[in-house]
């Protein structure tokens, strides 16, 4: 989109549709932090140019840009309060344009829709942070991928409800992102994890994998904004170029840059166990199902149940310690000896649900205190997660 911080706002008039603009402030508002203390940033910046309409917003790790068709009487640039233009778009008429006009030498954006007016206050474009580019703010050479925007959205579900919250271990707040060879192919890789569980996920349908195995990790708040993008493009292309300290993702009418974390991600690959002494296959769904059925009655944070793993069902269980106790049981094909192991019921049911597929493979240690390893069929996603004492 570029700055453009030295035009003036003067005699700058448009007119959009109405479901354009509620869509457009509604996207960049998710970049706007609506407490914050600076102003500027409560703003989102319009620029008119051509016959479209750039929309942006940014918290100052993080910036949206959106592109939308208007009919631009004349071009410039304005900054308005983000929340009360999101607010306008949603209740003026439905069937009515909207037209925004800003005088020159007027600190106000005139806004009217059929018979409806209104006056928004203007901030100087100059106090607009600066819509940093990752070709111009690193000079370093640029690393490009390419993928289609569902399989990115499906990766990023696949593993973000594993990232970290605990400020602590911020370097854990956000997928790592790199590639790996594979069996002598090249895939991407998403890795999340918050101490308690992992989740990986591979794909082999990116292309333009040119970024170091080293690899970034996306902040969590980017990776909200990135799913959003992704999923709104669908079966379309997106563009992610990477510089040591930034990531830019671009889609037809929207792109995303932000900040990425400044740390080394974990070894994880010394977590994943890769020595078995039991294997289960079953049914997905059936056995998140159970899970959560027999955690209802948990009365602990953890929501812990027992699975006592026998040659054709996995028998699951609980005792809340106050007289309160639940069954439930689940076909399996059990190789190896049984096991009775302890589990969080929301963290094994989040990961059966994430999985993908009717079938998972979950892989067991000699003894209870040993982490599971459960994948998918397809080999493309695995999940490690650590058991419970019972």
């Amino acid at each position: 989109m570029g700055r453009a911080k030295q035009e003036a706002a003067a005699g700058i008039a448009f007119t959009i549709e109405r479901a354009t603009l509620g869509e457009a402030i509604g996207a960049v508002t998710k970049a706007v932090s609506s407490k914050n203390t600076i102003p500027i940033l409560t703003n989102v910046l319009l620029k008119a140019e051509g016959d479209h309409l750039f929309v942006a917003g940014t918290n100052l790790d993080q910036q949206l840009t959106i592109t939308v068709p208007a009919d631009i009487e004349q071009g410039g640039t304005f900054t308005v309060n983000a929340a009360a233009l999101h607010e306008l778009a949603r209740r003026v008429a439905p069937d009515a344009p909207v037209k925004f006009k800003v005088e020159e030498g007027k600190h106000a954006a005139v806004v009217t829709s059929g018979r409806s007016r209104f006056s928004l206050p203007t901030l100087p474009v100059e106090d607009f942070p600066e819509l940093y580019s990752v070709r111009a703010k690193d000079g370093a050479a640029l690393h490009t991928i390419e993928i289609v925007g569902s399989i990115l959205a499906d990766l990023i579900d696949r593993v973000d409800f594993a990232i970290s919250s605990e400020e602590t271990r911020w370097y854990l707040n956000g997928v790592y992102a790199h590639t790996v060879d594979r069996g002598g192919e090249t895939v991407l890789r998403f890795v999340a994890t918050d101490g308690h569980r992992l989740a990986r996920v591979d794909t082999t349908h990116a292309t333009r994998l040119e970024f170091s195995e080293r690899g970034v990790i996306i902040p969590t708040k980017a990776i909200q904004l990135i799913a959003s993008l992704a999923r709104d493009a669908g079966d379309g292309k997106v563009t992610l170029e990477i510089s040591p300290t930034l990531i830019s993702i671009a889609a037809p009418g929207a792109s995303i840059i932000s900040k990425l974390i400044d740390h080394t991600f974990p070894d994880y690959v010394r977590v994943i166990p890769t020595v078995f002494a039991r294997e289960v296959n079953t049914a997905t769904i059936a056995l998140a199902q159970a899970a959560r059925r027999v955690a209802a009655l948990s009365l602990e944070r953890g929501r812990r149940v027992k699975l006592d793993f026998q040659a054709a069902h996995v028998a699951i269980t609980l005792d809340n310690g106050e007289g309160g106790t639940a069954a439930d049981e689940v076909d399996i094909e059990l190789t190896g000896e049984p096991l009775a192991i302890g589990f969080n019921s929301n963290y094994l049911a989040e990961i059966l649900s994430h999985a993908g597929g009717d079938t998972v493979r979950i892989q067991l240690g000699a003894d209870q205190g040993q982490p599971a390893v459960i994948s998918d069929k397809s080999g493309d996603g695995l999940y490690v997660l650590m058991p419970m004492r019972i």
